[in-house]
């Protein structure tokens, strides 16, 4: 009788739980998208960009003497606005909080655009530290 009633319940349990997940209404998200028409660029072009991170990325710790490339990678969405960031190849921790700070704290961009509308892009961005 035990087994029946647990049985019984297991089975409300699950059609309850099946009916609450199928009335909840599903939003997608926005595509990202890795390649469009018209990649986003950032205000001034590819020099501004260098410029942008020669003058605002400081190496995190001089007496280290590490040299690298951190590899970060976030989202323009459709305003320009540069979100999502996180880090594809690692160089330290140091480094890595560093190049994620830099692109974080990035204008906005001109946004990617795909038949004539703007879009999220992926976009990858290597960040080198090099001691002179």
């Amino acid at each position: 009788m035990k087994k029946i009633i647990i049985m019984m319940l297991l089975s409300v349990a699950t059609l309850t739980a099946n009916k609450v997940i199928a009335a909840e209404p599903v939003s997608p998200e926005p595509k990202v998208y890795d390649v469009v028409e018209k990649m986003p660029s950032f205000p001034g072009g590819s020099e501004a960009l260098k410029e942008y991170l020669k003058k605002n990325t400081m190496y995190p710790n001089p007496d280290a003497c590490i040299t690298g490339r951190v590899v970060v990678v976030f989202v323009v969405d459709e305003k320009g606005n540069v979100g999502d960031v996180k880090v594809a190849r690692s160089v330290e921790p140091s480094f890595d909080a560093e190049a994620v700070r830099v692109v974080k704290a990035m204008p906005r961009w001109n946004p990617g655009t795909e038949k004539g509308k703007a879009v999220k892009v992926r976009y990858t961005l290597p960040v080198t530290f090099r001691l002179q």
